[in-house]
């Protein structure tokens, strides 16, 4: 049984001024796994950390509150930080699909990266 999804606000502490979404998706409780997705919309907030930290504290939730076994994700192959981000946070590259998105006139892969509930290390409470 799949439930449609968990959404929460990406939010700078100074300002409480929010700049994205963070959030798992094609929740699977019977099998314990979920999608990933963020979004930071704005360019200014890109490369200072932000997604990394959404992405530890969804995993998190994810692993500690929903006791997931797997959580995956998508990613265009250009996207270098948010690769560096989702690495660092544990997961890892699975699969590509060989140009899977037509971006600025080009054909561009898309990887597929997973992290399991035993790869997963807890962030600071």
């Amino acid at each position: 049984m799949q439930t449609p999804f968990f959404l929460g606000p990406i939010v700078l502490r100074d300002g409480d001024r929010m700049i994205g979404t963070t959030g798992l998706h094609d929740l699977d409780f019977r099998s314990r796994r979920a999608t990933f997705g963020m979004v930071i919309g704005e360019p200014s907030e890109w490369r200072k950390g932000y997604g990394a930290e959404a992405t530890r504290m969804t995993l998190d939730y994810g692993f500690g509150t929903l006791n997931l076994n797997r959580v995956q994700l998508e990613v265009l192959e250009p996207n270098v930080a948010g690769i560096r981000a989702y690495e660092k946070a544990g997961f890892r590259r699975e699969g590509v699909m060989r140009q899977h998105h037509y971006v600025d006139g080009a054909y561009v892969d898309t990887w597929v990266m997973g992290i399991l509930r035993s790869e997963w290390k807890p962030g600071p409470a």
